[in-house]
């Protein structure tokens, strides 16, 4: 059976300062956050959906300006529960908001037991689509029952590749 490996340091060794470490950490933060506004339909502090930046979001510079921005959605509960996504917007670090399309809030979409989903959106055009960050705002609930739960995800947009197509909502 391995031995654990000692990781104390040695009383001499130096030391960072909680401001140093948390400095450190916040550059190396990931470009999204997940949040659990309200538990309502179960007792864990794990969100019941875990929310994504989708591979194929992109920024549409082809005669328009819009982002075109989906979501990988997976279910973290073990009975099937259905979203809807009830708020998106990009704030760009310059200019004012930029809305999407899509009529929110979005009709219910079911996920089974282990299973993962998607959501795709194209925003209105905007002068600037450069720096910003999306804010999202999904109800999740389990299926056949009516309370539910918001999760928001913040997720940083500047490093978002132009569309190398038209996008497929567009």
């Amino acid at each position: 059976m391995p031995h654990p490996r000692d990781l104390t340091l040695p009383a001499d060794a130096p030391r960072a300062s909680r401001r140093a470490l948390m400095k450190g950490i916040a550059w190396a933060a990931p470009v999204a956050s997940i949040a659990i506004a309200a538990p309502a339909i179960a007792s864990s502090n794990q969100p019941p959906i875990d929310v994504s930046l989708g591979g194929d979001s992109c920024k549409w510079t082809e005669g328009h300006k819009q982002y075109y921005i989906t979501f990988d959605i997976a279910n973290n509960r073990n009975y099937a529960v259905e979203y809807r996504v009830i708020a998106l917007t990009v704030t760009p670090n310059s200019g004012s908001t930029i809305t999407f399309t899509e009529t929110l809030p979005t009709e219910w979409t079911e996920i089974g037991v282990g299973e993962d989903s998607f959501a795709d959106f194209l925003s209105n055009q905007s002068n600037n689509i450069a720096q910003g960050t999306a804010n999202v705002t999904f109800e999740v609930r389990k299926v056949g029952e009516q309370d539910v739960e918001q999760v928001t995800g913040t997720f940083v947009v500047s490093e978002l590749p132009p569309c190398q197509e038209d996008p497929p909502i567009a």
